[in-house]
């Protein structure tokens, strides 16, 4: 533990300072879990070190691109092609990569071996795409919840990296519940053996309900609401359509700020979401009312996420339709009036994107 006398020879510590006892509890702390005065004096912010500390704790020395590459018997410009596949910027000379990186890049080639290279590119470019975006919802949260409300009462820092610090035991329970999420998911998607036929012939794609849901007039509201007040709105819509979707069986496969797009195998299915969705939002004091399109045929799989022709009809229908109601684009399946629905034939309409008009349907219970 350095004195106090070092701490303020490394311009660490100004025991003149109003708050001199807590930049010392602050410094003191830093030191009783591991950090050194050689590694406070080159942080540029002390607060956060302790949490970065702990990020990558235990994980042995640091290599660089080269060194991993030998210590896994790879190409290094392949070694650079994975780590950027995975969504980190090409580390040049610099020694970033730990033991558990070289770890990651032995998985990769072990994928490779058994999917293809092409295969475990994209792979792993939709694993890095969502690492990120739970990385950034994690800190996101940590900051409103946590960090944010102690900040004016915590003039050097002490309690937020303390809060840093011990936010990060969380994080092996995070790789826990992926691992747990994926395999529960993996098992609800329960792909027919007629999907394995079709993904013969080199892609994946199978018959889907593609639905949109927007909130209507969001975009002007916007202009009027607070960050905190969007947030609020934004939050309350994601939450709620998530928990109706996967209520009524639909997979909800992305979110886009104001609108969601989910899929069904359930042509009938789909249309109770959607019709439940304006339901929920129709008389909602706080968000507006929404608006729906949705399209039926086959549907392209690529990453987590749905392409083709009716993925675009449903989304570009849904511009069409008027608050709380549903539209749907081409011939509906037979099964959705069968399931009770009522079917209003609108005529056939100009779409962007699409060489012949397309008949239009407002459907409803």
């Amino acid at each position: 533990m350095p004195t106090p006398e070092e701490y303020e020879a490394a311009g660490l510590y100004d025991p003149a300072s109003e708050h001199a006892a807590l930049q010392l509890e602050l410094l003191h702390y830093l030191a009783s879990v591991g950090i050194s005065l050689e590694e406070m004096v080159a942080a540029d912010d002390l607060r956060l070190l302790a949490f970065r500390h702990f990020l990558r704790r235990g994980h042995g020395p640091r290599h660089t691109v080269a060194e991993v590459a030998e210590l896994v018997g790879e190409d290094p410009a392949i070694v650079v092609e994975l780590w950027q596949y995975a969504g980190f910027p090409d580390p040049g000379a610099s020694a970033v990569f730990d033991d558990e990186d070289v770890g990651l890049i032995r998985t990769f080639q072990l994928g490779r071996s058994l999917l293809g290279e092409v295969a475990v590119a994209e792979l792993t470019r939709v694993l890095g795409t969502a690492a990120a975006q739970v990385a950034d919802a994690m800190q996101s949260t940590y900051l409103v919840n946590v960090a944010g409300p102690t900040y004016h009462e915590d003039p050097v820092g002490l309690q937020l990296a303390r809060a840093n610090a011990e936010s990060t035991q969380l994080l092996p329970l995070v790789g826990q519940i992926v691992d747990i999420l994926v395999r529960r998911h993996m098992e609800l998607s329960n792909r027919p053996i007629d999907d394995l036929i079709r993904a013969a012939s080199g892609h994946d794609s199978k018959h889907l309900a593609v639905v949109f849901v927007d909130l209507v007039g969001s975009t002007a509201l916007t202009v009027d609401l607070s960050p905190a007040d969007l947030s609020f709105m934004l939050r309350s819509f994601e939450l709620r359509a998530s928990a109706v979707i996967a209520e009524g069986g639909g997979r909800l496969v992305k979110l886009i700020g104001d609108e969601v797009m989910f899929v069904s195998t359930d042509d009938a299915g789909a249309v109770e979401i959607a019709l439940d969705l304006i339901d929920v939002f129709r008389d909602d004091p706080v968000l507006p009312p929404v608006r729906a399109g949705i399209a039926f045929g086959p549907a392209l799989a690529r990453e987590g996420d749905y392409f083709g022709p009716v993925v675009n009809l449903a989304a570009r229908v849904t511009r069409l339709a008027a608050p709380s109601t549903l539209l749907a684009a081409g011939p509906v399946p037979a099964g959705v009036a069968a399931a009770g629905m009522v079917e209003e034939d609108l005529g056939s309409v100009e779409v962007k994107g699409f060489p012949v008009a397309v008949p239009v349907v407002r459907l409803s219970r």
